[in-house]
């Protein structure tokens, strides 16, 4: 059984009191886009840097906050 560990990513939108839906929104990214990157499935450090930008708008945010 693979062990999940809360991403910064992940944190951060719960923090907020956002669904992966409602971050996904206002991003203007897919549902599935937010889960890859809060499930591990791929590395937020490697994202565009277009994503992280609307990442952080969505979540008032640093770019610090959300990479690994």
């Amino acid at each position: 059984m693979r062990e999940t560990r809360e991403t910064k990513l992940q944190k951060l939108r719960v923090k907020k009191g956002l669904t992966q839906s409602e971050l996904a929104t206002l991003a203007n990214v897919t549902v599935r886009c937010v889960q890859y990157y809060e499930h591990g499935e791929r590395r937020i450090d490697g994202a565009k840097l277009e994503t992280l930008c609307a990442l952080c708008v969505a979540l008032d945010c640093k770019l610090e906050d959300i990479l690994e």
